[in-house]
């Protein structure tokens, strides 16, 4: 993929399926997922991965979606391999994702914006990433130098404003 800029994090794939080659895909959102036969996405390693450290272009041969997702690709057709190459990130290029409507947006586009905590009615940090905890959406933030957990959930997240690159919050206080 040329531009790392335009690459979407669709989950993660951690452990093998099976003797044919088989992976297992952690998807962030599997009920609406564009991987498909066919689709070429991006792998990422992580550590312990034998793909090279600048990533590697994959196309899926076939996909299950089920209680898990599993998936093969082009090239690789056993076990052995598939451990190999185990564990990587999976990105796709934005251009693959459909369009959202004017008050939707992916996750991927809040990385980066501005934290305004509305009680101190001041911007206070950024967005680092976020992560699923089971339950919800945590956005893992930088305020004051020090990396504070949002849930993505209305008590605390009062607006997402891309336009003005802000997410409205109430900032968690400990005890």
């Amino acid at each position: 993929m040329e531009n790392s800029e335009n690459l979407i994090l669709l989950g993660t794939a951690t452990r093998p399926h099976g003797i044919k080659g088989a992976f297992v895909f952690n998807l962030e959102n599997k009920d609406n997922s564009v991987l498909q036969k066919g689709v070429t996405f991006f792998a990422k390693p992580l550590n312990g991965s034998s793909i090279a450290k600048t990533g590697k272009e994959l196309t899926v041969k076939s996909i299950s979606f089920g209680n898990k997702v599993f998936a093969y690709l082009e090239g690789v057709d056993n076990r052995n391999v598939t451990e190999e190459m185990l564990p990587f990130e999976i990105y796709v290029d934005r251009s693959t994702l459909p369009e959202t409507e004017e008050d939707e947006f992916y996750m991927a586009d809040i990385i980066g914006l501005d934290v305004f905590d509305i009680e101190k009615d001041q911007v206070v940090g950024k967005v680092v990433k976020y992560f699923d905890n089971g339950a919800h959406i945590v956005l893992n933030t930088k305020i004051n130098g020090k990396h504070v957990d949002i849930p993505f959930v209305d008590q605390f997240v009062k607006l997402v404003n891309l336009e003005e690159n802000r997410v409205e919050c109430l900032i968690p206080r400990l005890m």
